[in-house]
Parts: structure tokens; C-alpha cells; sequence
């Protein structure tokens, strides 16, 4: 489902494509849902089901490799000519759709990734773009304290900025993260996440090993 990051990768990669049509996902994390209400006109998501039976003929994927996550895409148009590019962080999962080109790389966020693509060619865009970019970025990194966390995811967020980006939004949409507990139980079971594939299911889960003593019991 689209998460902070996601949504922060599709609203700077229509930069690099922009004669493409965003479309979204019929889930959203709950995370992601007060950004999304708030700039809802502006994102102007075209729902997945408005794209049934159309003839697609190229597609840019974010933020994921995995064909089990973008099923429910797929299963409503041909794309056996389709044309598929792919902008993807997680070096470590291997990619089932076939015929994809993808850009990929070692940092902290996807948005991030995408980022470097408009810094680079110093496009300018929206302070309400820089604002979703930069809360997608924020929340993948866990306020740049991720251990995958790069120069770039800085270098990019400092663009961000300089395009107006309002760091109060960023701050209120990712505030219930924001306590010292929440923060280090949330980056334990980000840095132990797992994944499995059981009889064609795509399954992540993580642990969390607590000390007893500490706990009072």
C-alpha cells in the first residue's frame, strides 16, 4: 500500500514524466492518510480502477520491485506491451516483473533516489511538492537516524527545502512517531525486518528482543 515515501517518490517522479497519470492504490498506510486528506485536489490520484481495459503502453512503479505489490494494477489492463520503469531503494529484494528497467540505489528513502535525479538537472517544483517530498523522506529515514541513512538523504532534503518545503507540515504529519520510545521501538523493528515468500504470499515480520530487567519483570 502507499506509504509516506511512495507518495513522496510519485509526486517528484511526475517531474521526470510528466505526461503520465499518477494512480492509486486502493490502500493506503495509516500513516499517510492525514498528508494524503490534506492534499488530496493537489495529488489528483486517478483511482486504479479508472485505468481498467485502457491500453497502457509505458509505467513508472516507485518504491517497490515486486510484482505481488503491484498486482492490483496489473490486473486490470494487457501490459504485454507495456513498457515498465522502475524507481526502487531496496537493493536487497529481487525483481519479478519482467522486461523492467530499474534505477536503484543504496539510500534511505526512494524519495530521495528520485531526487537526486531532479537536483542534478535543477528542476524547480512546488513548495506543496517539496513539502509531501520531504515528508516522504523524513518518515523512511525515521528523521535521518535509520541506519541506512546517506549524505544524499540530506543533500536532497536541503533541495527540498530551498524549493519551500514547510517543515511545520512535516514535523505534524509524522508527530505521532515523534516520542523517544515510539522512535526507538519503531527504528528496532525497522533494522530487523524480515521477508518471506510462503506458498506465493509476500510475508515481512520483525522481532523485537526486550530486556527484562529494564521492563520490571
Amino acid at each position: 500500500n502507499m506509504d509516506l515515501d511512495c507518495i513522496g517518490s510519485i509526486v517528484l517522479v511526475k517531474y521526470l514524466y510528466p505526461d503520465y497519470v499518477p494512480v492509486m492504490s486502493r490502500l493506503i498506510h495509516p500513516s499517510a492518510k492525514n498528508l494524503y486528506n490534506l492534499y488530496h485536489y493537489h495529488l489528483d490520484f486517478t483511482p486504479a480502477d479508472d485505468i481498467k481495459g485502457e491500453s497502457v503502453t509505458h509505467a513508472v512503479i516507485v518504491d517497490t520491485r515486486s510484482e505481488s505489490r503491484v498486482k492490483e494494477y496489473f490486473e486490470l489492463f494487457d501490459r504485454s506491451a507495456t513498457e515498465i520503469i522502475i524507481y526502487d531503494h531496496h537493493m536487497g529484494d529481487s525483481s519479478d516483473i519482467s522486461g523492467a528497467v530499474i534505477h536503484e540505489g543504496n539510500y534511505g528513502s526512494n524519495t530521495t533516489m528520485i531526487g537526486l535525479v531532479l537536483l542534478k538537472n535543477r528542476l524547480s517544483i512546488s513548495p506543496k511538492d517539496a513539502t509531501i517530498a520531504l515528508t516522504g523522506i523524513y518518515a523512511d529515514t525515521g528523521n535521518f537516524t535509520h541506519d541506512n541513512v546517506t549524505e544524499d538523504d540530506f543533500r536532497v532534503a536541503t533541495y527540498l527545502l530551498k524549493q519551500m518545503a514547510d517543515i511545520k507540515l512535516v514535523n505534524n504529519f509524522i508527530k505521532n512517531l515523534r516520542e523517544e520510545y515510539q522512535l526507538s521501538l519503531f527504528h528496532e523493528i525497522m533494522n530487523t525486518l524480515v521477508w518471506q515468500d510462503i506458498k506465493g504470499h509476500q510475508i515481512v515480520f520483525s522481532y523485537y528482543a526486550m530486556d527484562k530487567q529494564a521492563a520490571g519483570l
